[in-house]
C-alpha cells in the first residue's frame, strides 16, 4: 500500500528521499495519527519556514497552545499569549505571568512564588527582631 496521486494532485513525491511535498497547504486527517521515529537515534522534526512561524496545538479547531522560535528562543504559549520564553544562551526561563503553586506543598499561605518569598522574608525579619530583643 502506498500513496496514490492523480494528475491534479498538489503533492510531489521524491522516492529517493522518501519525501512528500505539498505545493500548497496540506492537511493530514485521520481518527488517530501517529508519527514514529523508529530508530534509537530517530527524531521527529517539525520545521516551519521563518523565524516567527508557529507550531499550533489545536483541539477540534480551537487553538490552545503554540510553540515558536522567537529570535532563537523557544516561546511556549497558551492560545495566542506568550507564557514562557526559554533562552538557550543564558539558560533563563522568563514567565510572562504569575507562577502559581499549590498551597498544600509549600509551608506558606501564599499561592504564588513572590507571595511565598515575601511571607518567608517577613518571618525571618520577625525572628531576627526576637533574637535582637534577647
Amino acid at each position: 500500500v502506498g500513496i496514490v496521486l492523480n494528475p491534479t494532485s498538489l503533492f510531489d513525491v521524491n522516492t529517493s528521499t522518501l519525501e512528500l511535498t505539498a505545493t500548497d497547504n496540506a492537511t493530514l486527517v485521520g481518527a488517530n495519527i501517529q508519527l514514529t521515529a523508529s530508530s534509537e537515534t530517530g527524531s521527529i522534526i517539525l520545521d516551519s519556514k521563518d523565524n516567527l512561524s508557529n507550531i499550533t496545538l489545536n483541539d477540534d479547531g480551537l487553538k490552545y497552545g503554540l510553540l515558536r522560535n522567537n529570535g532563537g528562543n523557544l516561546t511556549i504559549g497558551s492560545a495566542d499569549q506568550d507564557m514562557i520564553i526559554l533562552n538557550a544562551q543564558t539558560l533563563d526561563a522568563t514567565f510572562t505571568g504569575t507562577i502559581s503553586m499549590p498551597s498544600d506543598t509549600v509551608n506558606t499561605t501564599a499561592k504564588d512564588v513572590a507571595g511565598a518569598i515575601n511571607e518567608l522574608k517577613a518571618t525571618i525579619v520577625a525572628l531576627q527582631n526576637q533574637v535582637n530583643n534577647l
